[in-house]
C-alpha cells in the first residue's frame, strides 16, 4: 500500500509538472489513460481512482462495496463516487444507460432512469457544491448538480463527482452512463 502511495505521488508530481502544474489537467491526463476492458466498460487505472477533483489524493477506503460510474459525453468523462444507499445501487443495478440530459433551473442537468430507484434508508441530501449527484423522488429523476444547492423535501442524496464535475454545466443531448470497474 504504501509503495502504491508513493508510486502514485510521484506520478501525480510527473504529471503536474507536465501539465504545468495545473492539477485539472493532471487528473484529466490520467482519466484519458483508461482502457476498455473485453467486456466494453471502462477501467480506470489505480492512479485515476486514487485523485479527487482538485488532483489531489482523496480520503476514500479501499471498501470493495466502494461503486463509482462514469458519466461520457464529447469525448468527457465526469466519475462520481456513489455512497452505496439503496438508491446508489439502484442506479447501479441500471447501468449501463444511454440517456438524454436536460437543463433544470439554473444549477442542475437531469435525466430519468428506466426504473424508478429504491429510497427505503437512504439520506435525504443536505444540500452541497457543484458535483452532487442526487434522486428527486417525487419526479423519478436523477440530478447532476453543477453549483450549490440546497435540501428539499424528497430529494435524496446518491453520491458525489471526483472528477469532472466542470463539464456538468456543459451536458447536453445524449449521454454515456456505466460502471467504472476497478482494477483487482
Amino acid at each position: 500500500m504504501r509503495k502504491r502511495s508513493i508510486l502514485s505521488l510521484f506520478l501525480l508530481a510527473a504529471l503536474l509538472t507536465a501539465c504545468k502544474g495545473d492539477p485539472a489537467k493532471a487528473s484529466a491526463q490520467i482519466i484519458r489513460g483508461a482502457s476498455e476492458t473485453e467486456a466494453g466498460k471502462t477501467k480506470i487505472s489505480a492512479e485515476a481512482q486514487g485523485l479527487g477533483a482538485e488532483g489531489t489524493e482523496k480520503g476514500g477506503t479501499d471498501d470493495e462495496d466502494s461503486m463509482q460510474i462514469l458519466v461520457q459525453w464529447n469525448g468527457h468523462t465526469i466519475i462520481f463516487e456513489l455512497n452505496g444507499s439503496p438508491a446508489a445501487r439502484s442506479l447501479y443495478s441500471q447501468l449501463p444507460l444511454n440517456v438524454e440530459i436536460e437543463d433544470y433551473g439554473s444549477n442542475e442537468k437531469i435525466f430519468y432512469p428506466p426504473d424508478e430507484l429504491e429510497i427505503g434508508d437512504t439520506p435525504l441530501t443536505e444540500g452541497g457544491e457543484k458535483g452532487g449527484l442526487a434522486y428527486f423522488a417525487p419526479w423519478k429523476d436523477v440530478v447532476m448538480y453543477y453549483g450549490s444547492f440546497g435540501s428539499y423535501n424528497g430529494l435524496y442524496d446518491l453520491g458525489t463527482a471526483i472528477s469532472g464535475s466542470e463539464w456538468i454545466e456543459e451536458l447536453s443531448g445524449k449521454i454515456l452512463i456505466e460502471p467504472a470497474e476497478k482494477p483487482v
